[in-house]
């Protein structure tokens, strides 16, 4: 089995991430794709950041019911900040006879040589790309696919924001993310 692997705080998932998921899935040979909620992005501050257990729960809502797209809470139980090198090894020594890449934005192309053993993880999977701004810097590795996804200019962070405000979010979240997000008062 292809999986695709797509990291995130998903602060909250969005009709965004789920978009992207889908065309990877139809443009590619993913047979599924892992929203990884990842719990201590070590290049994100943590103040605004709801607790991991929900944001896995508005992750699993939004995902509910799927056979393709899976919400994955792995990195809860391995050493924070979470490294992508750690959770790809661990899924490695369980995921044994299938194949997974990563799925990520444009603008991590930019950083990835800050990532702790990026080389390790472009040696060991290849990374679909997915672009987040115009005019994307294409680097040169053999594991880049760099992919014509539509981009989407929808934030976690305006989201948020608009939350906050008291302003409609439902061309931005599923409707299951937004019930719970209302019930438990998230991001007010």
């Amino acid at each position: 089995m292809h999986i695709g692997l797509y990291f995130g705080s998903f602060n909250p998932i969005h009709n965004g991430h789920l978009t992207i998921a889908c065309y990877m899935h139809d443009h590619y040979d993913f047979d599924q794709i892992w929203f990884v909620v990842s719990p201590n992005n070590p290049f994100k501050q943590t103040k605004d950041l709801l607790d991991e257990k929900y944001r896995f729960e508005l992750a699993r809502m939004a995902t509910d019911k799927s056979p393709i797209y899976i919400a994955s809470d792995i990195e809860f139980d391995l050493p924070r900040p979470s490294y992508t090198y750690v959770t790809l090894r661990k899924m490695r020594s369980i995921y044994t006879d299938d194949k997974l890449s990563l799925i990520m934005g444009s603008d991590n192309v930019e950083l990835i040589e800050n990532w702790k053993n990026f080389k390790e993880i472009l040696r060991n999977h290849s990374v679909y790309i997915y672009p987040r701004k115009e005019n994307i810097i294409k680097r040169p590795e053999p594991n880049f696919i760099y992919t014509d996804a539509p981009m989407l200019n929808i934030s976690a962070t305006d989201i948020r924001s608009k939350i906050k405000k008291g302003e409609p979010v439902e061309d931005y979240l599923p409707e299951k993310v937004i019930q719970l997000i209302k019930k438990q008062k998230f991001y007010r």
